[in-house]
C-alpha cells in the first residue's frame, strides 16, 4: 500500500465523475480556473465504494501536494532513475519495506543522504510527476471535496504553473494515436475560441510564434486546419490544441461533445472477453466429450496416405518414401494437415490413427538395422515434424490457433517479428519518458532491450549512444559519437541525432564541429529550442575568441 489515505467524507458536498467520460485534464483545470481549495481524489470505483489511490491537494488553484500513487512514482524509484541507487539496492529495500511505500522512501533517503536543497528539488519533481501521470488514466473515478485552507496547510504545498502541468500532461500521455482514438472525429470539429486566449498564452510558456498561431485561429476554427497552419509538427500541434480545449479556451456545441474517450477501448475489451469465453466453451465441450461414454466406433473412410502406410515395402522403397516425406516437410508452405495426409474435416481420432501408423514406419527406433548414420538423422528430423503436426492438430487450443494462423496467411516468423517490433516500441516509449526526466541509466536499459529486439532499427542506437555518453561521461564521447554517426547513416533525418553529436563535440571542446551539428539539427527542426540555445552560446564563444585574436 502506498499510503494510508483518509477516505473522503462522501456526505460532504462535492463533485465526482467517471474518468472514462471526463478526461482528468478537464477536471483538473476547471478546479484550477475556479481557484478551488480541497482534495481531488482518484478512486478505483464510483463513490462510496471506491478506494482512494491518489489524492491531489489543491490550494487556491495554484499550489499542490500529492499523496498516494504507484511504485514507479516513489522517491526510491526516482533515485534509481537518477543513478543514486542501484537496482539491487532498490529490490532489497522493497523487500525490507514489505509493500509500505513510505517506509521504502525513508530507507532510500537515509541511504542516499540528500541535502535539504536536493530533497526539496526531489519532492518537487515527484509531485509534478504524480500529477502528470494522472493524465494517463482512462479508467477510475474522481471526486473533489472543498476543504478549508488550514486543513491543507499542514502538507508541504508546492507552487506549480497549472497551465504548464496541463500542457506537460497532454504532451507526455496523449500521442497522436491516443488523440485519434479517444477523441475520434476531432479533426472535423469546429471550435469557438474564447476571448482572452492571447493574453493567457504566456501562462503555458508559449513564445511569439505560438501566440501568432493562436491569433491566426480567429474566433472559430476547424481542428485539422488549425493543425495545418501551425509551425509545429502535426503531433505537438494536436497536443497543444487539445490542451487548450481541456483548459476551456476552445469550446464546442453541446451536441458536438460526442468523443468516445474511455469507451474507445470497449470494443477491443469486448473482443478479448468474447475470445476468452469461446475458449472456455471449447474447453467445456472437450471436458464433456471426455466424460461421455464412448459410442460404438464407426468405420472411418480410408485416406489416400494409408495406401502407402499399410503397404509392405522393401528397404529401398521405404528410403524412397522417406525422401519424399522429407521433401514435403521441408517446404515452407506445407501445412501440418499435408504432413499427416489429412484435412480439416478429419476428426482427431483419424488424425491419431494416421500418426500411429506413421510412427510404426518413421520412428527412429522402428527399424534400428536400417536407420543408421545419415539415414537415422534424416528420420529423426522427419519424425520431429510429424510429431509437431500431430500435437498442433489434436490439442484443441493449439489447433484453433494454428487454423487462425494459416487462414490469415501469417507465418510464425512474421508473427514473431511483429511481436518483437511491438515490444521494442514499448521499451522505446519507456526510454523516451526516462530521457525527458534525465534518467539516462534507466533510459539506457530500456534502449538496450529495444535494440536487442530490433537490432536493425537505427533510431534506438542513436539514443543509446547518447545515453552511453551521459552515463559514462567525456571518456566515452568518441565511442558514443561513433555509434550515433553509424546509425545516422541509415536514418539521417533524426533531429536528436545531430543534436546529440553537437553536445558531444561541444563537450570535447570542438566548437566549430558542434556548431555544424546544431545547425543540421535546426535544418530539420527550426523550432528545436535546445539546439537554438546551444548554437547561440557557441556563436558567442566563437565571436569572443575571434575578437581576442584580433586584439593580440
Amino acid at each position: 500500500m502506498a499510503e494510508n489515505l483518509q477516505e473522503p467524507n462522501h456526505s460532504a458536498p462535492g463533485q465526482s465523475g467517471d474518468l472514462g467520460e471526463v478526461p482528468f485534464g478537464k477536471v483538473f483545470y476547471q478546479l484550477v480556473r475556479e481557484k478551488k481549495t480541497g482534495y481531488l481524489d482518484i478512486l478505483t470505483a464510483a463513490p462510496p465504494a471506491g478506494k482512494v489511490v491518489k489524492r491531489v491537494m489543491i490550494a487556491q488553484g495554484s499550489s499542490f501536494y500529492v499523496q498516494g500513487g504507484s511504485l514507479e512514482e516513489t522517491l526510491a524509484k526516482i533515485l534509481v532513475g537518477r543513478g543514486k541507487l542501484s537496482e539491487q539496492q532498490y529490490e532489497e529495500f522493497k523487500v525490507e519495506a514489505g509493500g509500505d511505500y513510505k517506509k521504502l522512501e525513508a530507507i532510500a533517503q537515509q541511504t542516499v543522504q540528500l541535502n535539504g536543497q536536493e530533497l526539496s528539488e526531489l519532492y518537487q519533481f515527484q509531485s509534478e510527476l504524480k500529477i502528470i501521470n494522472c493524465f494517463a488514466l482512462v479508467r477510475g473515478f474522481y471526486q473533489f471535496k472543498e476543504m478549508e485552507a488550514a486543513v491543507l496547510q499542514k502538507n508541504p504545498l508546492i507552487p506549480f504553473s497549472p497551465e504548464k502541468l496541463l500542457l506537460s500532461g497532454v504532451k507526455t500521455h496523449f500521442g497522436k494515436q491516443r488523440i485519434e482514438r479517444e477523441f475520434a472525429g476531432i479533426d472535423k470539429k469546429q471550435f469557438q475560441v474564447k476571448p482572452g486566449l492571447s493574453s493567457q498564452a504566456r501562462l503555458f510558456g508559449f513564445g511569439p510564434k505560438e501566440v501568432r498561431w493562436m491569433n491566426q485561429l480567429g474566433k472559430e476554427f476547424n481542428f485539422a486546419s488549425g493543425v495545418r497552419i501551425s509551425s509545429l509538427k502535426p503531433e505537438p500541434a494536436m497536443q497543444t490544441l487539445l490542451a487548450l480545449y481541456l483548459a476551456g479556451y476552445f469550446e464546442l456545441e453541446a451536441s458536438e461533445e460526442d468523443f468516445p474517450l474511455g469507451s474507445a477501448y470497449a470494443e477491443a475489451e469486448a473482443k478479448q472477453k468474447e475470445t476468452e469465453e469461446k475458449k472456455a466453451e471449447e474447453r467445456k465441450r472437450v471436458e464433456e466429450r471426455a466424460e461421455k461414454k464412448p459410442e460404438p466406433k464407426k468405420e472411418e473412410p480410408r485416406l489416400p496416405i494409408e495406401e502407402m502406410l499399410d503397404k509392405q515395402m522393401t528397404d529401398k522403397e521405404l528410403i524412397k518414401e522417406i525422401d519424399k516425406m522429407i521433401e514435403l516437410v521441408s517446404k515452407k508452405e506445407t501445412t501440418f494437415f499435408e504432413i499427416l495426409g489429412v484435412t480439416e474435416q478429419n476428426p482427431p481420432t483419424q488424425v491419431k490413427k494416421i500418426y500411429f501408423k506413421m510412427a510404426r514406419i518413421f520412428h527412429p527406433d522402428a527399424k534400428p538395422a536400417l536407420y543408421q548414420g545419415v539415414l537415422r538423422d534424416k528420420v529423426e528430423d522427419l519424425f520431429t515434424r510429424i510429431s509437431e503436426a500431430y500435437t498442433n492438430l489434436t490439442e484443441p487450443e493449439m489447433r484453433s490457433a494454428y487454423l487462425d494462423r494459416i487462414r490469415s496467411k501469417v507465418t510464425d516468423e512474421e508473427m514473431e517479428q511483429a511481436n518483437r517490433a511491438i515490444q521494442a516500441e514499448m521499451e522505446f516509449s519507456k526510454a523516451a519518458m526516462s530521457l525527458r526526466r534525465g534518467a539516462f541509466r534507466e533510459a539506457m536499459t530500456a534502449l538496450e532491450a529495444a535494440a536487442k529486439l530490433m537490432p536493425d532499427e537505427p533510431e534506438y542506437r542513436i539514443h543509446l549512444g547518447y545515453c552511453l555518453f551521459k552515463t559514462e561521461g567525456s571518456a566515452a564521447g568518441a565511442k558514443a559519437a561513433k555509434m550515433i554517426e553509424a546509425a545516422m547513416k541509415d536514418r539521417p533525418k533524426v533531429t536528436d541525432g545531430w543534436f546529440y553529436l553537437g553536445v558531444i563535440a561541444r563537450t570535447s571542446g570542438d566548437l566549430s564541429e558542434a556548431k555544424q551539428f546544431f545547425s543540421k539539427a535546426l535544418e530539420l527542426d527550426k523550432y528545436h529550442q535546445e539546439a537554438q540555445r546551444e548554437l547561440r552560446v557557441i556563436e558567442m564563444k566563437l565571436a569572443d575568441a575571434q575578437k581576442g585574436g584580433k586584439r593580440r
